[in-house]
């Protein structure tokens, strides 16, 4: 691939972008990730904000931290924008490696509230863009608030193109909400074996193609999303994070799944984040049995679940409505594709 220089478009301001020096801006980047992001940011937004601040107080040893964990060295990837007039960090940009397929993430794209609409973002969009492409990148990829018209349309004049639109919906049970027993005539649902790994792959292929976003964020549809992989074996035996795969098999063909659910789960974690698949010929029933299938298996340790679903799936959605599934966040996730030059 060769490499594409990227071209400024945006305003003329006065430069003041320059790459992320981790040990003297995380502390204000993460003051300006609360302010920017205030009104939408959720419970696991402001913890990592706090962590960021804690972090921030290490010094020198943050360089090691750093090393360590995925979240911190992208900010120690991106950029930041420094207003020449009052030396203050006005705006940052996050980009690290998804860890497959040579794609670069662009994440916690800010800018102070008082100093938008001066070609800052695109600015600095530009240079995470082309940082990427000096890291010989396959394709780019982020996700934006469905509500955040201006930022997509941004993303959009840099030329990314749309994936899909998914909904982020959370239950956790409490003695207000029972959870509907098991339905009477229900199909039997099993726990997937590690032979039927490609019949759940082809599923996905045919329900969620990676050019409709795939699986969900930084999922794609891919074998290794099906297949156990050597880390996660790993992560298993330590007990750390463990993932569950549970069928329907269709009852006109066993060589088909009708539904199935895959749930994640973590060391000390309150929430299991699960993954629902639906065979065409499925029924609406169908889905209503997997979901709370999933929420029996978690109400009992006082866990809750987590689901990332395409917003489109109107049938989904009112059956999580009625099952008290609350909807926090509609992501877009978008994509860019650097061009050969030929």
């Amino acid at each position: 691939m060769a490499a594409q220089t990227i071209s400024s478009t945006s305003a003329s301001v006065p430069s003041g972008l320059r790459r992320v020096q981790l040990h003297r801006d995380l502390g204000k980047i993460a003051d300006l990730l609360e302010i920017a992001f205030g009104d939408t940011i959720d419970h696991a937004g402001m913890s990592a904000v706090r962590e960021m601040r804690a972090l921030a107080q290490l010094g020198p040893l943050l360089w090691i931290v750093a090393r360590l964990d995925r979240g911190i060295r992208a900010m120690n990837q991106g950029y930041v924008w420094i207003d020449p007039a009052s030396r203050e960090l006005v705006g940052n940009v996050s980009l690290y490696e998804a860890g497959f397929d040579r794609i670069i993430v662009v994440a916690n794209v800010a800018v102070h509230p008082d100093y938008r609409r001066q070609g800052i973002a695109q600015q600095m969009m530009e240079a995470a863009m082309q940082a990427a492409l000096q890291h010989r990148a396959k394709e780019i990829q982020l996700q934006v608030d469905a509500d955040n018209v201006g930022a997509q349309k941004l993303y959009e004049k840099l030329g990314f193109q749309r994936l899909g639109l998914f909904t982020h919906w959370q239950w956790f049970p409490d003695s207000f909400i029972e959870v509907p027993p098991r339905r009477a005539g229900s199909l039997e649902i099993k726990r997937r074996t590690g032979r039927e790994w490609k019949i759940h792959y082809q599923l996905a292929q045919q329900v969620r193609p990676n050019e409709h976003g795939g699986i969900g964020w930084l999922r794609p549809t891919a074998p290794r999303s099906f297949r156990r992989t050597p880390q996660q074996l790993f992560w298993a035996l330590l007990g750390v994070e463990g993932y569950q795969h549970w069928v329907m098999h269709h009852p006109e063909d066993r060589h088909q799944f009708l539904a199935t659910l895959t749930m994640k789960s973590a060391f000390g974690a309150r929430y299991q984040h699960l993954e629902l698949l639906l065979h065409p010929d499925a029924k609406s029933e169908h889905a209503r049995d997997m979901i709370t299938f999933a929420m029996r298996q978690v109400a009992d340790y006082r866990r809750g679940l987590i689901l990332e679903h395409p917003s489109d799936d109107e049938s989904v959605n009112t059956i999580l409505r009625h099952l008290k599934f609350e909807p926090k966040r509609r992501l877009l996730h978008m994509r860019w594709y650097p061009q050969d030059e030929s």
